[in-house]
């Protein structure tokens, strides 16, 4: 028994595949947001690793700089006072200091640089400068900054310190050193003039060029501005190198400061090829194109099964449907053939011409339960037999059709007109007559009693066009096209109207068989017109 037989049986079916299709759908988007978290949480952990990469990068890059800074002063231009060391005896005049203190100095080698150097004596501030004079902004650092920065506990862990001077015209900085005595007191502070990580930015380079923070092993050899990027800037932001000299694309990026020189901010940044070899299984792609074809196919999934499903309902409905009208359409031929076989088997008939009547209602409906039976076949039959084409005289396919449904328009007072001209169409008679058939049939049935059914014939260089006219109620232009689907009908399954509503499907298939096509449009009246167009038969 069919589904649709059951309602419950539908219902609890459509309830059970659609909470089928709602999981589905439903564990796909779960699926999806735990690929979302998933993959969120991956790119949070290998940023945080990155991240604290960069930062390790960046300390190590201040030490270095650290490191080399302080060779730079302790070891080198105040290697003679011995910083590390507590002082005993007279302090040495601020000479004691190299003429040029940072070796390698490149503003040492400019003739408007004049490397002053001097004393300051604490606690009397006592000062003593040789070489030049300082600017204005550069004294009040001597004056009033460096007393105070030297007893303080980091320079006395450092044993050096810079401060940038606020210059117009030549980026300096001042490198001092406190001198002590076995007690641990400053006793004097002893400083000099420096381009040293203002100008002089060799230290910088190198570090960034020979410094390795990337074992070798992940780089290949790769350069190191292909690894990371060194930004170097003073406390108020500005830019004292930068390396690569364009900016580039980083992954992370670490910062840190080197508070011995005046403060100075290193920012190093992790490029994309080595952030990639640094986290284990790499940076993790993002997974969502995967999670969300997986939520459109399961999405796409419900609504293909829902469209089957209703389709299928549709198909079910509409072949019971036609069960029953094909039952109807029997059941009606059926009796009248009964009916008029007992009339002559019991010689119920009057006179002569009852029975022949009699004899006219059994052959009529005979042809008409042959022709519902062959429409039938035609709808079953898997294959199609292939259509002989041939030269067809349509005027004669088109009389004998309107003849074969003459009774059946007869009694319902119909008439049937035909306005034809003599034309020849490359087709199949017997598909012809089976098309036309129908059609007329089917203006027969719809069409109010007492109607004229018109059947009209016209030619052209290319087509015949044949047309069967009705005066019944029309086919409305939102289903002209759906009226050639199998098992439609347009009527109510309350109207008493009987039909298989395979007719047309038959008619249409056999005019593409033939090379046709078939419209609808509106009739002379109310009613309506099917056209049917045939090549024209040519001696080619």
């Amino acid at each position: 028994m069919f589904v649709t037989a059951r309602p419950k049986l539908k219902k609890i079916r459509t309830i059970l595949v659609g909470v089928t299709l709602a999981m589905i759908v439903g564990g796909a988007a779960l699926s999806l947001r735990d690929a979302i978290r998933s993959a969120r949480a991956q790119r949070e952990a290998a940023q945080r690793t990155l991240a604290a990469y960069a930062h390790f990068a960046s300390y190590l890059y201040v030490t270095r700089i650290y490191l080399m800074a302080r060779e730079r002063t302790v070891m080198q231009a105040f290697v003679k006072l011995g910083p590390d060391d507590p002082w005993t005896g007279p302090l040495p005049p601020p000479t004691i200091i190299p003429a040029i203190p940072d070796t390698g100095e490149a503003c040492a080698r400019s003739p408007r640089w004049e490397i002053y150097r001097f004393r300051m004596d604490l606690p009397s501030r006592a000062l003593t400068i040789v070489g030049g004079t300082p600017i204005p902004a550069a004294m009040r650092l001597i004056r009033d900054s460096i007393p105070k920065l030297a007893v303080t506990p980091e320079i006395a862990s450092w044993h050096f310190g810079y401060l940038f001077v606020d210059s117009p015209d030549f980026p300096e900085a001042i490198a001092f050193t406190p001198v002590r005595d076995g007690a641990g007191r400053v006793r004097a502070v002893y400083g000099y003039r420096s381009c040293y990580a203002t100008y002089d930015v060799w230290d910088y380079a190198l570090v960034h060029r020979v410094a390795r923070i990337v074992p070798p092993f992940l780089t290949e050899g790769m350069p190191t501005d292909s690894i990371l990027s060194i930004v170097v800037a003073d406390s108020r932001g500005r830019t004292l190198y930068s390396a690569p000299s364009r900016s580039v694309p980083v992954r992370a990026t670490g910062t840190d400061t080197v508070p011995q020189i005046s403060g100075i901010v290193v920012t190093v940044g992790l490029r994309p090829k080595v952030a990639g070899r640094l986290v284990l299984g790499g940076v993790p792609g993002s997974r969502l194109p995967g999670s969300f074809l997986l939520l459109i196919g399961s999405i796409v999934l419900a609504v293909a099964t829902l469209a089957m499903m209703r389709r299928e309902f549709r198909l079910v409905e509409s072949r019971e449907m036609f069960l029953a009208n094909i039952s109807h359409e029997l059941r009606t031929p059926l009796q009248h053939i009964l009916l008029f076989v007992q009339i002559l088997r019991l010689k119920r008939a009057r006179n002569q011409d009852e029975h022949d009547k009699a004899i006219e209602v059994i052959e009529t409906e005979t042809q008409r339960l042959i022709r519902l039976t062959d429409n039938v076949l035609a709808v079953v039959r898997t294959t199609r037999p292939q259509i002989a084409l041939g030269p067809v005289d349509v005027s004669d396919v088109v009389a004998s059709s309107a003849e074969l449904c003459e009774q059946l328009a007869a009694a319902r007072s119909m008439k049937i007109e035909i306005d034809a001209v003599p034309a020849i169409a490359a087709c199949n008679a017997g598909s012809l007559k089976q098309v036309l058939v129908n059609l007329i049939d089917n203006a027969v049935k719809y069409g109010p009693n007492g109607q004229t059914i018109r059947i009209g014939i016209r030619a052209d260089a290319q087509d015949v066009q044949i047309w069967v006219e009705d005066s019944g109620p029309g086919i409305p232009a939102k289903d002209r096209e759906r009226v050639w689907e199998a098992f439609t009908r347009l009527d109510s399954p309350e109207d008493a109207t009987a039909g298989t509503g395979i007719g047309l499907t038959i008619a249409r298939e056999l005019i593409l068989q033939m090379h046709g096509r078939v419209e609808i449009q509106q009739g002379a009246d109310t009613g309506a017109r099917i056209s049917v167009f045939l090549p024209r038969w040519t001696a080619e």
